[in-house]
């Protein structure tokens, strides 16, 4: 498990953030199903996604794609954690941290 705070992102943006994961150095192909949760700092629920359109997986690297609808109204910092399970059906979070959203003028198009 590791932290990895993230600091610089922009509420209204469309972003992709990637995830290398290896565990004991080696790296990992062997997953069934993971998770990208993040909350507000009170704990609240503000999205989760599952393995799929949102969260997708190749070559070790987990992609999550936050879109500019969903981090529109995103300012300020909140925590999330990345979860995967293998086929031993072993839970393991690989990452987990902060997101700091910065607000601004308003949307592109």
């Amino acid at each position: 498990m590791r932290k990895q705070d993230i600091p610089d992102l922009f509420q209204n943006e469309d972003i992709d953030l990637d995830f290398e994961v290896k565990l004991n150095g080696q790296a990992v192909s062997d997953v069934i199903s993971a998770i990208f949760v993040v909350n507000d700092l009170s704990g609240a629920l503000v999205f989760r996604y599952t393995l799929g359109t949102n969260l997708v997986f190749s070559d070790s690297i987990f992609t999550v794609k936050l879109k500019d609808t969903e981090t529109s109204s995103l300012v300020g910092k909140y925590n999330y954690e990345l979860w995967f399970k293998d086929s031993k059906e072993k839970d393991t979070i690989p990452f987990y941290g902060s997101l700091k959203f910065k607000s601004t003028f308003g949307r592109y198009s």
